[in-house]
């Protein structure tokens, strides 16, 4: 079993089931998007430069202030000393307008240097620079929205800088937002109670906070407040998904359903749905589901048994919800590439309780995707036939691969994992070719100029079969409905008498088992080195855009704000 695959497993469920929270990496050259901001920014033509040079004079003490060397404080409307025969009116004072240029050109600004100490020098510089300049304009009360905005930018430079090292910047950010919410105006303030919320959150997952009953107790007062839209049930199954990263499953499930009864009962009906979904999830959260998947990964003893028990504890009684049966489905694909016991035990799982679902269109999807697994599962053992035309539209010729070992590669120009797969493949047919064996692709794209502007490109050295059917192309291509295929890459490994013996041996696997059908054909050390790991995941017949649109329960934020 491959980390990476066990990575995968456990981040695509955690995905599915709930979303998962991030944390940011490190801050480098390459991971920063910052640029110079235009005149869109605010600045005008004819003092463009001015502003930058107006509110560096009142920045000089500004390191030490992000170092925390001396306690935090808004600095003084700039005062310079006249020249000899001037008056007050030569004073220049930075405007509102200026100071948010400013504030939005060093936002933006990219941190330079040759290493990655150099680069996270000159960005805690331009920290220095940045909260220094939101200070002074939030000293000439601006209006709401600016101090929103401005104020949002000091939260994340303060982060930033704690997550570096700066000392006190935390207590600098819970300070400031005290401040905030003691806002006269309610839309501030209201502002305040959610950014002391995201940033007491956000601390609870780098365990900076480490009581769970104050990160419950600040979201439900927090909730409380809110809008009850699909909005609020969003933004607590992110706060559910940080309690589920630490194990915290029990107190997670409570909080989605404290969260899905703060809009229930509605007559909404799609807001009723994604409700019903969130207490779906809190079933996952409460079963542990994401543990006893990731022990199944791993191949522990029992873990299959274990897991499909859980499953019929989620499915049992008379109803079961849309959610539940999308993510055992989702599930049984997971699996089935290097699992296939574990696949077909939560298929059936999944075949019995689709009797179960209210909505008939997706249990007739279901029995379609199951009918397809049935037939993907019934390959191995039996004799592969293929059938189609070349791309010069001459019929290919299966007879001629007799006493060959061929691998049928069921692929699309547009599928990413496909051509991943590719060198791979490659590798091992230019080892293994003089030994007997050979490739074959079948081609899944909707049009063949698609493939012949590849193939002017790419050229592969082995042939793809296309439908002989103008009108029955892509996913209808007549060997991909036979075989039941609804992802790609799809391979099905063929031996010397024309029985397919393998499903899906991609990366190292194909090496492996190549190696076992041509144990002379190189010593260890020709052996060609897999380019891509088998477990990428393939490319799925329903666009990921339908699936997620499908599924309430997946997409997330790394900080997630509760809705306005």
């Amino acid at each position: 079993m491959s980390l990476k695959f066990m990575t995968v497993i456990a981040v695509a469920f955690c995905a599915l089931v709930i979303g998962c929270g991030t944390e940011s990496g490190p801050i480098t050259s390459k991971s920063t998007n910052y640029e110079v901001g235009d005149d869109s920014t605010g600045a005008t033509t004819s003092n463009a430069a001015a502003p930058e040079a107006t509110v560096t004079a009142a920045l000089s003490d500004a390191t030490s202030v992000v170092n925390g060397q001396v306690p935090p404080r808004r600095p003084e409307p700039m005062k310079q000393t006249p020249a000899a025969g001037s008056n007050s009116s030569d004073i220049v004072q930075p405007t509102p307008e200026q100071l948010l240029t400013v504030i939005r050109q060093l936002r933006q600004q990219q941190p330079k240097g040759v290493n990655n100490e150099e680069v996270i020098a000159d960005f805690v510089n331009i920290q220095s620079k940045l909260i220094p300049a939101i200070d002074m304009l939030l000293a000439l009360k601006p209006a709401d929205d600016t101090v929103t905005e401005v104020a949002a930018a000091k939260i994340e430079a303060l982060t930033a800088v704690s997550q570096l090292g700066a000392k006190d910047a935390m207590e600098q950010v819970f300070a400031f937002i005290e401040e905030l919410e003691q806002h006269p105006s309610e839309k501030v303030s209201a502002f305040g109670r959610q950014q002391s919320f995201v940033t007491l959150l956000n601390a609870f997952s780098t365990d900076q906070v480490t009581d769970a009953q104050q990160v419950i107790d600040a979201y439900k007062k927090l909730a409380g407040e809110q809008p009850k839209e699909g909005g609020l049930l969003a933004f607590g199954r992110d706060v559910a998904s940080r309690l589920m990263e630490k194990g915290l499953n029990n107190e997670a499930a409570e909080l989605l359903r404290y969260t899905a009864g703060l809009v229930q009962p509605t007559q909404d009906a799609r807001l009723n749905a994604a409700a019903d979904a969130i207490l779906e999830q809190a079933k996952f959260a409460e079963l542990d589901l994401g543990t006893k998947l990731s022990a199944v990964a791993e191949g522990k003893e029992g873990a299959i048994e274990e897991f499909t028990k859980m499953l019929g504890e989620l499915t049992a009684g008379e109803k079961v919800g849309l959610t539940t049966l999308q993510t055992i489905m989702q599930i049984a694909s997971m699996l089935e590439p290097e699992h296939g016991d574990a696949a077909t035990k939560v298929y059936d799982v999944l075949e019995a309780s689709s009797a179960k679902s209210s909505d008939e269109e997706f249990a007739a999807i279901i029995k379609e995707t199951i009918d397809k697994y049935r037939l993907r599962s019934a390959i191995v053992g039996k004799p592969f036939i293929l059938e189609g035309n070349l791309l010069d539209g001459t019929p290919f010729d299966w007879n001629q691969y007799q006493g060959k070992v061929v691998l049928v590669d069921f692929w699309a120009t547009w599928c990413g994992p496909c051509l991943r797969e590719m060198p791979n493949i490659r590798a091992n047919f230019e080892t293994y070719r003089d030994q007997g064996f050979e490739v074959v692709g079948v081609n899944l794209d909707e049009d063949v100029q698609e493939l012949k502007d590849f193939s002017s490109l790419q050229p592969l050295p082995w042939p793809s079969v296309l439908s002989a059917d103008p009108t029955a192309v892509g996913w209808e291509h007549p060997m991909a409905v036979r075989n039941g295929v609804a992802a790609i890459p799809f391979l099905v490994l063929v031996d010397r008498e024309g029985i397919a013996i393998a499903l899906n041996t991609r990366g190292p696997a194909l090496g492996e088992k190549l190696a076992e059908l041509f144990p002379d054909a190189a010593s260890e050390s020709e052996k060609p080195a897999a380019t891509k790991p088998a477990d990428d995941k393939p490319a799925e017949a329903e666009p990921a855009s339908e699936s997620a649109a499908a599924n309430p329960a997946e997409g997330t934020a790394s900080d997630p704000a509760p809705p306005e």
